[in-house]
């Protein structure tokens, strides 16, 4: 199969050693992550006196480890899967919790899936750094996890019709390995206060796909590359999603601020 420009149109060209790391533990890279914030949110009582009641929310997403650095891991995710607003608003709505409520803790964990309440076996996170204009953040884990083994790629390299691999856990119930093709290599993202330059793919993704890293294979090579991070979807639209070009985001990766 021919394969032209920096990217390849079709996955299937990929080195055996390749393959290997995909399908053995080294392709272990990506990670769920359950986000938890408590609010406390103010109201009246039959008393007609002020009182407080706790919320909770829950967000998964998913976040991929790229360095481990002595005994800690460095990983990416979505500003949006790692933050909560200190308090709720009309620009920063949360399901189930009212307006005008304020944050009053929040913890960051890998968990296996959705249903993962064994709190021993989970790894908890710390936020190194936010980039909210990107939707990303880092994470660190005081412990060391099997990090992405590919090198990092060039997303202004991409075009039309390079094949795409996301790994993932769609809706926080798995992990997950979706592919399609690249549909617009240029969007300009400037939707709910972000400002970045992303790629538009075909692969069916959803909520919990949100942080994972997303890969093409390089023509020179026959290996994968990263070349973005997922962040959104087109709503009502699961076949089109937007991803954030690595390009942009390797400065903040590597100096972590």
């Amino acid at each position: 199969i021919q394969c032209l420009g920096e990217y390849a149109d079709t996955l299937q060209i990929q080195t055996p050693h390749t393959r290997e790391i995909e399908q053995g533990p080294r392709g272990q890279y990506s990670y769920l992550v359950r986000s938890t914030a408590k609010y406390e949110c103010p109201f009246f009582g039959p008393d007609g006196k002020l009182r407080r009641r706790r919320v909770q929310a829950t967000e998964l997403g998913s976040a991929f480890a790229y360095e481990v650095s002595g005994n800690d891991t460095y990983l990416l995710t979505n500003e949006h899967v790692a933050s909560w607003p200190e308090v709720t608003d009309t620009f920063h709505r949360i399901d189930g919790v009212q307006d005008g409520c304020k944050r009053v803790e929040d913890k960051l964990r890998i968990v296996r899936d959705e249903r993962d309440d064994y709190e021993p076996g989970q790894t908890p996170l710390q936020r190194v750094a936010v980039e909210p204009l990107l939707d990303a953040a880092i994470l660190k884990a005081n412990q060391r996890l099997s990090a992405l083994p590919y090198r990092v790629g060039k997303s202004a390299g991409l075009r039309q019709g390079n094949a795409v691999e996301v790994r993932g856990f769609p809706l926080g119930v798995m992990q997950a390995v979706s592919s399609g093709k690249i549909v617009n290599p240029y969007d300009r993202d400037q939707e709910q206060g972000w400002d970045h330059v992303d790629f538009v793919i075909d692969a069916l993704l959803s909520e919990g796909n949100s942080g994972s890293p997303v890969l093409a294979l390089s023509c020179r090579t026959r290996e994968l590359e990263l070349v973005g991070m997922y962040h959104a979807g087109y709503k009502g639209h699961g076949a089109l999603n937007v991803v954030v070009g690595i390009d942009q985001l390797v400065d903040f990766m590597h100096k972590k601020k």
